[in-house]
């Protein structure tokens, strides 16, 4: 691995990571609303992220489908679970199914796209 490639993997992991943060602040925060008001938009919302997160994993560590969906799903479940205990949040099934199938559309339909139109980012110069 050359010291570009080294900087450009290294980014992209540091990125997951404080997207993952972030995501979790805007999980997990008290307070209004986006301003969003249509219907399901919190489940548009959470399919956007996770769809995000996926990619940001799969570019990130090369980890199997299998690993990728474990570890979004555990988070998802986590974050439900999280709000179930604050008094100003509420857990759903939906938002779950909204997370997964974040994970699920990126890696079945999209990350052989990704892994080929992204491919500068994680591999070495010619």
């Amino acid at each position: 691995m050359t010291k570009s490639n080294f900087k450009k993997t290294t980014l992209l992991k540091v990125t997951f990571v404080l997207s993952v943060i972030f995501a979790s602040f805007l999980f997990l925060k008290q307070g209004g609303h986006s301003g969003i008001t249509f219907e399901h938009a919190d489940k548009i919302a959470h399919f956007l992220i996770f769809f995000s997160l996926t990619l940001l994993l799969d570019l990130s560590f090369k980890l199997s489908v299998n690993k990728i969906l474990l570890i979004l799903s555990a988070y998802g479940v986590t974050i439900e679970v999280l709000q179930s205990f604050l008094p100003y949040r509420s857990a759903s099934l939906g938002d779950i199914l909204a997370d997964i199938l974040g994970v699920v559309v990126y890696i079945f339909l999209l990350r052989t796209f990704f892994r080929k139109y992204l491919k500068f980012i994680t591999t070495e110069p010619s």
